[in-house]
C-alpha cells in the first residue's frame, strides 16, 4: 500500500479543535491569538484558528495546525507571561533557541511552560525534544493560572 509522505507525518487529516480566537477559552481549549498581518501566511502552512488549541486537562495538548505536543500535566513544571519577539522570528513551529519550542502566531505575548523532563512533538523522523516551549494563545494570563493551579 502507497501511503504520502505527509500521511505517514500524520499531516493529512486535520481534525478541528473546538477553540477559536473569537471566543474565550472554551471547555477544553485555550484559542490561539493570531496577528492579521500574519493569518494568511500561517494558514498556507495549515495553522488556522480552527486547527489551533492548548487544552490544560490531565494531558497538557498543543496543536498548532499540523503540529502538536502533549505531555501529561505532571511533567508541566510552571508558566509565565512572556513577550514573543517580533516579526518572523515570532511566528510559526520553531526551535526558538536549543531547549525552547515556538508556537507563534505573530501576537506580542505568550505563555512560557517549562517541563519537568524535555518533552516532545509531532517532529518528522523522531524529534528534538524541548525543556520548554512558547505559545502564543489568546489569554495567557488564564493559560499561565490554569497550569500554576494547585493539583491534587
Amino acid at each position: 500500500m502507497h501511503r504520502s509522505f505527509a500521511s505517514v507525518l500524520h499531516l493529512t487529516h486535520l481534525a478541528p479543535v473546538t477553540a477559536r480566537a473569537d471566543r474565550h477559552p472554551v471547555a477544553d481549549g485555550f484559542a490561539f491569538a493570531f496577528d492579521p498581518r500574519w493569518r494568511l501566511g500561517l494558514a498556507l502552512a495549515g495553522i488556522r484558528p480552527g486547527t489551533c488549541a492548548v487544552t490544560v486537562g490531565p494531558l497538557l495538548s498543543v496543536r498548532f495546525g499540523p503540529w502538536w505536543l502533549e505531555t501529561p500535566i505532571d511533567n508541566v513544571l510552571d508558566a509565565a507571561p512572556v513577550a514573543v519577539p517580533a516579526g518572523w522570528a515570532g511566528i510559526g513551529a520553531r526551535a526558538a533557541d536549543g531547549d525552547t519550542a515556538l508556537f507563534g502566531t505573530g501576537a506580542a505575548r505568550g505563555a512560557l511552560i517549562r517541563f519537568v523532563n524535555p518533552a516532545a512533538g509531532n517532529l518528522p523522523f523522531g524529534g528534538l525534544t524541548h525543556a520548554r516551549m512558547v505559545v502564543t494563545v489568546a489569554r495567557v494570563d488564564a493559560l499561565v493560572e490554569e497550569i500554576n493551579r494547585p493539583r491534587e
